[in-house]
């Protein structure tokens, strides 16, 4: 691991537990790019890791400390996601496959992140997830799945349901599982840009739409999130 100190950091709020892991792609032509944007004082933009197509990893913001990464945000009743959560940022365009060193990389960085900090799998996520309509990364091309396997965020296949519920109950349950969403009985822009979060991070080939798949992975994951909190 190689440290490069970035001068966009502050203290996080006192007593802060970091149990959120958020994942971000650079959408930017290569790393040393994205390593200059992110120590820039002037972009006030930063991230705790970033990861290249190599597999190496730069740390850049110690984890103690918050770094500046996911801007206006919200996940599962708190607001100002940077407050306790680690943001990595991996060396992609957004439009190409994460490399399979990167990922191995990323799967290692996320093990050893866990082993020092209480994190949730359920607190596993995408930008997207934590500002839908505003963010889009990882992007769909990210698989989650390579991180699930190894009990690193979650991948349900979704359990057998023969109809999709009414939108204001799809809004209840999205708002359930963690997302911010006003519950309007509406299919309006709001709703419309937390279903596409939803299904890039676990159904994408979706898009916007809302199929009985993505029904059925929404109450898979809230089932196992209820089991979870039972045991």
């Amino acid at each position: 691991m190689k440290i490069i100190n970035s001068p966009n950091f502050d203290l996080r709020p006192p007593s802060t537990l970091i149990d959120t892991i958020i994942i971000h792609h650079t959408k930017m032509a290569d790393y040393i790019s994205a390593l200059k944007r992110l120590c820039n004082p002037e972009a006030k933009v930063s991230a705790h890791y970033l990861i290249n197509k190599q597999g190496e990893i730069f740390s850049l913001v110690p984890e103690e400390n918050r770094a500046w990464h996911a801007g206006v945000s919200f996940w599962r009743g708190r607001e100002k996601v940077n407050d306790f959560s680690i943001g990595i940022e991996l060396d992609n365009n957004g439009e190409e496959e994460f490399s399979k060193e990167l990922m191995k990389s990323l799967l290692d960085l996320c093990k050893g992140i866990i082993k020092r900090n209480p994190i949730d799998k359920f607190n596993v996520i995408g930008h997207s997830d934590v500002a839908p309509g505003r963010k889009d990364d990882p992007g769909i091309l990210f698989d989650w799945s390579i991180l699930a396997k190894h009990n690193i965020g979650v991948m349900p296949k979704g359990k057998l349901i023969t109809k999709i519920p009414d939108l204001k109950t799809i809004q209840q349950l999205l708002c359930a599982y963690g997302y911010k969403i006003d519950i309007t009985n509406q299919k309006d822009q709001q709703t419309l840009d937390v279903m596409k979060a939803f299904n890039e991070h676990f159904n994408p080939k979706a898009g916007s739409d809302w199929y009985i798949n993505s029904q059925a992975i929404l109450e898979s994951l809230l089932e196992e999130m209820e089991n979870k909190n039972l045991s």
